[in-house]
């Protein structure tokens, strides 16, 4: 499940792009990983909670809009049971 989870999220990369780069019009210097805990409806397999876990970056409405961008996000086969994933988005650093 959670490579199925990995593989949706790396899906709305474009998404978490955007919230990065709107971010940075309030700070250019914003960087840093972004932990992002998911739960993942078991039979579904549609993420109904998300939320933003260790990060150093205080931007709240980047944080709104990574969480929203998660919404719609939904693993090909439900796990069967409930299942917490954890997720770690890096911004700003060279790939």
């Amino acid at each position: 499940t959670q490579g199925h989870l990995q593989s949706a999220l790396e899906a709305k990369t474009d998404a978490f792009k955007a919230c990065y780069e709107d971010a940075l019009t309030r700070d250019r210097e914003l960087k840093g990983p972004m932990e992002l805990i998911l739960d993942v409806h078991q039979e579904s397999g549609e993420v109904t909670k998300a939320k933003v876990g260790k990060t150093k970056i205080e931007d709240k409405k980047m944080k709104k809009c990574v969480k929203k961008a998660t919404k719609d996000v939904k693993v090909p086969e439900p796990p069967g049971v409930p299942v917490e994933g954890h997720y770690t988005l890096k911004f700003g650093f060279e790939e």
